[in-house]
């Protein structure tokens, strides 16, 4: 893969060859900026077959870390298709950094920790990989991160399949399962301002069916699934299903396309 930095025309083009573990790379995601010990870093997760791998875009002849999705070396057939950094930057009581790998079919969804382990000798990284699983309990269709922080990032997750919304604790692998009326496919996240006299801002998501012809979709209160389950879920009909989706969150709007009208 080639490497252009454009903060700084001026350096040429880097050529980085990652190491192949049977598959070819996908996709590349961006994380945002983080403050290690040893620095800030930017960081590329390269997904490929079965593996993701992780490279420091600020000291592009470290080493990459290339971490492998199938506990075992064959009979295994995972392909990451969405990849979502926690924002959290490590901190001196917790120092490390979330990404969160959602892989087709995959009835979980494969946390990789990046421990920050200090200062170290190019070409050694500032930090360690480890790999974790959070069970969704049936193929995961979608996922949004909310809530960054210690102790108040979750994970929510469309399961399809089972029509649920699954929201997950990272920090202690435990999963709240509140059924949907609707087979959900995609998760549209965004935030509101805070209800006063809460400083808090309140995180929501609209919650939609893009493959089974549902003619309504949801809205949830992310900050109220867990406590009150169901009652955080509203229905709103459409009269139509959906076949494409268009967010423009900043601007506080979804873009709809129907489908073929009811009735």
């Amino acid at each position: 893969m080639t490497l252009v930095d454009f903060s700084n025309v001026a350096l040429p083009a880097q050529s980085k060859t990652i190491r192949s573990l049977g598959g070819v790379p996908s996709a590349v995601v961006f994380s945002p900026l983080y403050a290690f010990s040893a620095g800030q870093r930017t960081l590329a997760a390269v997904l490929s077959q079965n593996y993701v791998t992780i490279i420091d875009l600020d000291h592009r002849d470290n080493t990459e870390i290339s971490v492998p999705l199938c506990p075992q070396s064959s009979g295994c057939s995972l392909s990451p298709v969405q990849v979502l950094f926690d924002p959290r930057n490590p901190t001196p009581d917790a120092p490390y950094v979330s990404i969160y790998v959602r892989a087709s079919g995959a009835r979980d969804i494969y946390q990789i920790t990046l421990t920050d382990t200090g200062p170290a000798t190019p070409p050694d990284n500032p930090f360690s990989a480890s790999l974790s699983m959070l069970a969704v309990g049936g193929p995961a269709a979608d996922m949004a991160l909310y809530g960054s922080g210690k102790g108040g990032t979750r994970l929510a997750v469309a399961a399809a399949d089972t029509k649920n919304l699954v929201i997950i604790d990272p920090s202690t692998s435990s999963t709240i399962a509140v059924p949907t009326a609707i087979p959900v496919s995609q998760i549209v996240p965004f935030v509101l301002p805070p209800a006063p006299p809460s400083t808090e801002p309140r995180y929501q998501a609209l919650l939609l069916d893009r493959t089974s012809g549902s003619t309504s979709v949801l809205f949830a209160d992310l900050g109220q699934v867990e406590t009150t389950r169901g009652l955080a879920l509203s229905d709103y009909s459409l009269g139509a299903s959906v076949s494409d989706v268009r967010p423009f969150v900043e601007q506080g709007i979804v873009v709809l396309v129907g489908g073929k009208f009811s009735g």
